[in-house]
């Protein structure tokens, strides 16, 4: 896996200062509640200013949303090799990313429980998903030479879909898709294990139905019952992307059949309004440069 370039030591500091902060906060906010607790008190509890405070957060809100791992999954874009293929890039990327999460599981883990939980964390984090879709489309628009609406940038998510949204979550819990991850670790020469990976015959955990529901409407991922599936996918379309592939783990054939047929009832007829299938583009392409 590439390494990140060293950061100097100012950045360091503030590197250290926010998580300091944003430590105490969450540790607060356990034990007393979000909306009781106060920016003073955080404050008092880091050691800092308000001032301070709203030099690094603006808001208490973005104590919570905050978060490096866009800047990591930035820097490994922007130093990455223009002539390595664009998956192998993204591949360290995603690492670095993965990487990062771990060092502090049990943080990360509080933070999305407080935006599941929280009605005006979960009202700006409608607005910050749509910046992270626009930031990662924005990323590979530039990498790959191709404009935002190129038809040819296509996102990959889980997508598990169910009339219930409890059943689809509960659908997704049981895909196994960390099983699959540390299979192609061991198996695939070409996805080289990360350090944060654990090696085969330890695999890496499954998400829990907890940690699911925590993350339902800020990772992208395409879980819930069709209208859930269907601001997902909007998400991703209005932020460039005009494919979207989706996988579905260890699904059973009745699961991944549910959530065809939902996804062809009630969510694709609403976005793809093309009369052109994208296969005819792709082969009719293929064609004129033969």
């Amino acid at each position: 896996m590439r390494a990140s370039p060293p950061l100097g030591l100012r950045e360091r500091k503030k590197i250290k200062l926010r998580r300091t902060v944003q430590r105490e906060a969450l540790r607060l906010f356990a034990e007393q509640g979000y909306e009781d607790t106060t920016v003073e008190q955080i404050a008092y509890a880091a050691d800092i200013s308000t001032t301070t405070f709203y030099r690094y957060f603006p808001t208490k809100e973005d104590v919570v949303l905050d978060d490096e791992y866009d800047p990591i999954f930035e820097q490994i874009i922007d130093s990455g090799d223009n002539e390595e293929p664009l998956v192998t890039t993204v591949r360290a990327a995603i690492a670095a990313v993965a990487a990062a999460v771990e060092v502090d599981r049990d943080a990360a883990l509080a933070r999305l429980k407080l935006l599941a939980s929280e009605p005006a964390l979960r009202a700006r984090q409608g607005a910050e998903g749509r910046k992270t879709f626009d930031f990662y489309i924005r990323l590979f628009s530039a990498r790959s030479d191709r404009p935002k609406g190129d038809y040819k940038l296509r996102v990959t998510a889980a997508a598990f879909v169910a009339e219930d949204r409890e059943q689809a979550v509960q659908s997704m819990a049981n895909g196994r898709l960390s099983y699959l991850q540390s299979n192609v670790f061991r198996y695939h020469d070409t996805f080289p294990r990360p350090d944060w990976a654990p090696p085969w015959p330890e695999l890496i955990p499954d998400p829990t139905v907890e940690e699911i529901r925590a993350q339902l409407g800020t990772t992208g991922m395409v879980v819930g019952d069709p209208d859930d599936a269907l601001k997902a996918c909007q998400e991703w379309a209005d932020a460039g992307a005009d494919q979207l592939c989706f996988g579905q783990g260890m699904a059973t054939q009745e699961e991944a059949l549910e959530t065809i047929r939902l996804m062809g009832e009630h969510v694709i007829p609403k976005l793809d309004k093309d009369p052109e299938h994208r296969t005819t583009r792709f082969r009719s392409e293929a064609a004129a440069k033969a």
